[in-house]
């Protein structure tokens, strides 16, 4: 197992972290894979919009470096709510920064908006990300074709976790 980072904090993502964002994905392909919900994930602006479009934004940061991003979106009080984009620096996958802000966001979900359900739309060729939700509770219920900017075709695989799932991996 991979050493976990003690000295993470968490925040809400403010107009000057933006510029620490293609940090955190690296390539053109990844931020295409984790921004494809954008109208064009590789462009700054489209990704500002998406995030606008987001609810409780919320960076991971060690040491003041921004090392992770995610959020909720399409939250129902309540009801349910979406968890994504997911992202963290290349630098600190590995040593728990994606899972401790899943967590943190799920706490917002199911403690903040008492939500009974969380679900992730998650392109299917990102196994880690896959593999990571799985290994916190999530549970695939179904899969959908999505085309890629390039016109390409790409499976995004839907998982959901609700609050006992949570509670049981906390």
């Amino acid at each position: 197992m991979a050493k976990r980072h003690k000295k993470i904090s968490f925040r809400s993502l403010a107009e000057a972290d933006y510029a620490a964002l293609p940090r955190l994905t690296g390539t053109a392909d990844e931020s295409a894979a984790v921004f494809w919900e954008a109208a064009d994930p590789a462009s700054p602006t489209a990704i500002r919009e998406l995030l606008r479009s987001r609810q409780d934004v919320t960076v991971a940061e060690v040491k003041g470096r921004v090392v992770g991003l995610g959020a909720l979106y399409e939250v129902e009080e309540g009801r349910q709510g979406y968890l994504g984009p997911v992202v963290v620096d290349p630098e600190y996958r590995g040593h728990g920064v994606g899972s401790m802000l899943v967590s943190r966001l799920l706490d917002v979900a199911f403690r903040g908006h008492r939500v009974r359900e969380v679900r992730a739309r998650i392109p299917g060729d990102n196994e880690d990300g896959v593999v990571m939700l799985s290994e916190m509770g999530f549970m695939p219920y179904s899969h959908e074709e999505h085309a890629t900017p390039d016109g390409r075709s790409r499976v995004v695989v839907q998982m959901r976790i609700n609050r006992r799932g949570h509670q049981d991996n906390d």
